[in-house]
């Protein structure tokens, strides 16, 4: 920890400074933490405060300097952002669809609502990914379509605008139903 606090050190130096002493570079800047007077760390370390935490850092009482701040928006934005196809969906919904008949039963009255809701909002954004039907019934050419689409107008138009996405977006976080849907789902397919 002294040597990686003498001076600043480039990622390999701390590599190899830990090879010469047998110890990991990682732990040993994570521990000169506290008495550290410049920590570097890409954009999604910095912005992301649970990364923060998990890391150690506070930044109360410093100054933070953003080198290439150009690049700042595409970061926040590629943070916050998620792409999802139409298949994921499909194969999200049937699962999903899948968990809620097997445990309906069993879920509280208030955790099967939020399930048929969280599946109701699943199936919506579906629609909204999957091509409109040509003339003859087919599907639309496979081409990619991008269009961008107000929040309250799809809202509006898939019959979301009367959930509360807030109120999921908890229950989800809270119930830790993304990993249960995913070991039911294994689950179902180690029984296949």
């Amino acid at each position: 920890v002294d040597q990686i606090l003498s001076s600043p050190l480039e990622i390999e130096e701390c590599a190899s400074l830990g090879r010469a002493e047998n110890s990991c570079p990682y732990y040993a800047a994570r521990a000169a933490l506290d008495e550290a007077q410049l920590v570097v760390l890409p954009y999604p370390s910095l912005l992301n405060s649970a990364t923060r935490q998990a890391l150690g850092v506070r930044l109360g009482g410093s100054v933070v300097l953003i080198d290439e701040a150009h690049n700042l928006i595409d970061t926040i934005n590629e943070m916050h952002s998620v792409t999802l196809s139409a298949r994921h969906l499909s194969e999200c919904s049937a699962q999903l669809a899948q968990y809620e008949e097997r445990y309906s039963g069993r879920l509280k009255p208030s955790n099967r609502t939020m399930v048929r809701r969280l599946l109701f909002v699943v199936r919506a954004l579906r629609k909204a990914l999957t091509p409109p039907r040509t003339a003859n019934g087919g599907a639309a050419a496979a081409a990619a379509v991008e269009r961008m689409v107000h929040v309250n107008a799809l809202l509006s138009v898939y019959n979301l605008d009367n959930i509360n996405l807030l109120e999921l977006k908890h229950f989800c976080e809270k119930s830790l139903i993304a990993n249960k849907l995913q070991g039911f789902a294994e689950k179902s397919q180690r029984a296949a």
